[in-house]
């Protein structure tokens, strides 16, 4: 767990919204025959999760492609 707790927002009054990703819902889980788990983010202000790490996939195909 990485944050604060919903119970730490709420002691401080700061108001938050909850958003959650079930992992049986993802298109990955169900090619891999695993659907336990989820992803549940607390925030109070903009979401925006680009650049990220994952974008190394990105970059590591094309690189690979341009190879053939």
């Amino acid at each position: 767990m990485i944050g604060r707790t919903e119970e730490t927002l709420t002691a401080n009054e700061v108001p938050y919204e909850v958003g959650i990703a079930r992992y049986s819902e993802l298109a990955k889980s169900m090619m891999l025959g695993d659907e336990t788990g989820m992803l549940k983010l607390l925030f109070d202000d903009v979401v925006f999760n680009y650049p990220t790490l994952a974008e190394a996939y990105k970059v590591a195909a094309f690189d690979g492609l341009n190879k053939l």
